[in-house]
């Protein structure tokens, strides 16, 4: 199972605007291409953040604006 979240950061709301399910990565990818492409449900076209979660809530794709093509994140770099 694959969740793909749209998020929203602004300074005066952060948070999740759209959510859907998918039982393969490579829907999740489609989809997450169409939301990025022409907007989540036709009403919020600029979320800050596209990614695609595993059933353990690790994130496994990321939405490149630059590259407009989903990446794998960056992992996490610890200091310590």
């Amino acid at each position: 199972m694959f969740t793909l979240i749209a998020e929203v950061v602004s300074q005066s709301w952060s948070g999740e605007v759209a959510r859907e399910t998918f039982a393969t990565l490579e829907d999740a990818e489609r989809q997450m291409s169409r939301w990025a492409r022409f907007g989540i449900d036709g009403y919020c076209t600029d979320v800050d953040l596209l990614r695609i979660v595993d059933g353990t809530a690790t994130e496994i794709r990321r939405w490149n604006w630059r590259r407009r093509k989903p990446v794998a994140p960056e992992p996490v770099r610890r200091t310590a």
